[in-house]
């Protein structure tokens, strides 16, 4: 089993569900894969978390992360 940083993602894959009205957000993180020779030699991924929540939550994370990138707030702000 491949070691990964829990809480480090670089990609993500949503959808949306009509019927449920859910949001289902998947985070993933791509490493390498690295030979005995310390070569890479390609690329793999593990899914790190699964998120699914009603569209309205879906739409504040969307506000509170726009905000967060908007903001000019210095190194670290939190939205609650």
């Amino acid at each position: 089993m491949e070691e990964i940083m829990n809480n480090y993602v670089n990609n993500f894959r949503c959808a949306k569900s009509e019927k449920t009205n859910e949001f289902i957000i998947n985070f993933i993180q791509d490493f390498p894969i690295i030979d005995a020779a310390g070569q890479i030699t390609g690329t793999n991924q593990v899914e790190v978390a699964s998120l699914v929540m009603l569209s309205d939550s879906a739409s504040n994370l969307v506000k509170a992360i726009t905000g967060l990138l908007t903001a000019n707030h210095g190194d670290e702000t939190a939205i609650e």
